[in-house]
């Protein structure tokens, strides 16, 4: 199933709103240096292994990439994304 992904540039993180919880991936961003730091995903236990973490993470590199920003990570999940380049 397909979730709408929400980037709050303002609060650095991409959500998907599912009924009264959020899934969520946070970064920071250092927009002088081009630089931004994905460090957290979270999905509620409710949608856990329905791919609502793969659709933050894709949405999010995606953003990355459109704004040519380097990349770090601190967050195992995103890892698994960024080892596949």
């Amino acid at each position: 199933m397909q979730h709408q992904v929400e980037h709050q540039a303002e609060q650095q993180q991409f959500t998907v709103a599912l009924g009264t919880e959020h899934a969520l991936l946070q970064y920071s961003l250092d927009a002088a240096k081009q630089h931004v730091h994905f460090y957290s995903t979270y999905v509620p236990a409710s949608a856990r292994g329905k791919g609502v973490a793969n659709q933050l993470v894709v949405a999010a590199l995606s953003w990355a990439k459109q704004n040519s920003y380097h990349i770090s990570n601190s967050c195992s999940y995103i890892q698994l994304f960024l080892d596949k380049k």
